[in-house]
C-alpha cells in the first residue's frame, strides 16, 4: 500500500507544480507518462489528467 500512497503523493505534488511551473514540469510529466510510472492511472484519469488538460489549454 505504501507504493499506492506514494504515487498519489507524487501526483498531488505534480498537480501543484503544474499550476506554477508548467513549462518546467511538462518534460517530467511526459517522462513519467512515457514509462507508465503512474501505475494507478485509471483511478486518477478523471481528476488529475482532466486538470492537466485544462491547465495546458489555458496556456
Amino acid at each position: 500500500m505504501h507504493n499506492r500512497y506514494l504515487t498519489y503523493y507524487i501526483i498531488y505534488l505534480a498537480s501543484i507544480l503544474l499550476k506554477y511551473h508548467v513549462i518546467l514540469t511538462k518534460p517530467i510529466v511526459n517522462y513519467l507518462l512515457r514509462y507508465e510510472f503512474i501505475t494507478i492511472k485509471k483511478e486518477v484519469d478523471k481528476t488529475f489528467f482532466v486538470d492537466v488538460g485544462s491547465i495546458y489549454a489555458d496556456q
